[in-house]
């Protein structure tokens, strides 16, 4: 997504990835802090930041593409567009709980 759409805020990012954006932002420090996007302020909001992928990024990116694809091509075998999508809400819901839930 990141490679897809460069420039890409982290608001939008989470939007479209379906993550919560309090999820999504130890993610990009992540990310960010091994090399694989920048974060560059954003022109039109000060208070945002733009997403980019770095060239080290797209190597990455470059090698695991096959397995992503092949997983994805699985998925597509097993469930339906629509069964997919609940799986994905069923997921969604079961990490917000995890997230709500104390540390023990």
């Amino acid at each position: 997504m990141i490679r897809d759409q460069p420039g890409l805020t982290q608001s939008a990012l989470a939007r479209n990835a379906r993550i919560e954006r309090s999820t999504i932002g130890p993610i990009i420090r992540h990310l960010n802090a091994i090399g694989y996007i920048e974060r560059l302020e954003n022109a039109s909001d000060g208070r945002a930041f733009s997403i980019r992928i770095t060239s080290r990024g797209r190597s990455v990116v470059k090698r695991i593409s096959p397995v992503i694809e092949y997983f994805e091509s699985e998925l597509d075998k097993l469930f339906s567009a629509e069964q997919r999508e609940t799986l994905l809400e069923c997921l969604n819901a079961l990490e917000a709980y995890a997230d709500s839930r104390p540390v023990a």
